[in-house]
């Protein structure tokens, strides 16, 4: 079982899984055509032992979404607070490439969504999805240990910096610096902007309220508050008349 269950949580032999389970659900179709007796209980005998597996992939992966020490979980935001630089809106990759691709400690669906909310709540964004994800992950005492680890460097730099502001702005060499992390930051910003694009449900009433809202900002200069506050209220209509339909 100790040999075994590294590969069996294995994200790749997970999805080999799901397919051959796919394969097994279009085979018992086909059978339900061309009935074979003894092909109908492999076949299903088969399905059943994968969703068994499937089940225990799941639970697995619970399982190993908690086993993260406070200690670390402040280690990991305050890495991720370190090298913030543009603000919380280039927080999405550098979360998911810390939090999902390296350790596979939430979903990223999960992860979006905390963003999503964190954007639309008062506060700082960062602060907002750090505390999000260590709620996520250890209840309260995770939230303000993730919430504390993501200021940590940011609040020491600004107290040590906080003397020299002036000669360090005014420094050649750390405006070229800044000038280069700038144009990094607009690559991490269209990051965020795909990662968003591609959880938004796509339909008539989406484009409309992203070119009503580009057109609000852009053109009739509406303060980002007021247009998040408008198309809240869209959204909790279109939603409501949704849900009415969709019971009629």
């Amino acid at each position: 079982f100790i040999i075994l269950c590294p590969i069996l949580s294995c994200s790749t032999f997970f999805n080999f899984v799901t397919q051959i389970s796919a394969f097994c659900y279009i085979t018992q179709q086909i059978f339900t055509f061309y009935p074979c007796k003894v092909s109908i209980a492999c076949v299903s005998l088969l399905d059943k032992l994968l969703r068994i597996y499937l089940s225990f992939y799941i639970i697995i992966n619970k399982l190993a979404m908690k086993k993260i020490s406070l200690l670390k979980l402040f280690l990991i935001f305050v890495k991720v607070g370190a090298i913030l630089l543009g603000g919380g809106y280039v927080i999405l990759p550098i979360l998911t490439n810390e939090l999902i691709e390296k350790r596979n400690l939430i979903e990223h669906d999960d992860l979006i969504d905390y963003f999503a909310l964190s954007q639309s709540l008062p506060g700082i964004i960062a602060a907002n999805i750090s505390m999000f994800v260590g709620y996520k992950l250890r209840g309260a005492r995770g939230a303000i240990v993730a919430m504390f680890g993501i200021i940590f460097i940011p609040f020491l730099t600004i107290i040590l910096l906080a003397s020299i502001l002036n000669a360090l702005t005014d420094n050649q060499y750390v405006q070229n610096i800044f000038w280069g992390i700038s144009i990094a930051i607009i690559a991490l910003i269209m990051l965020t902007i795909r990662e968003m694009w591609q959880k938004c449900e796509k339909n008539i009433f989406f484009y409309s309220i992203f070119a009503l809202a580009l057109v609000s900002l852009t053109y009739f200069n509406f303060s980002p508050i007021k247009t998040i506050l408008i198309f809240l209220v869209f959204g909790i209509l279109f939603k409501k008349i949704q849900t009415l339909k969709e019971a009629e």
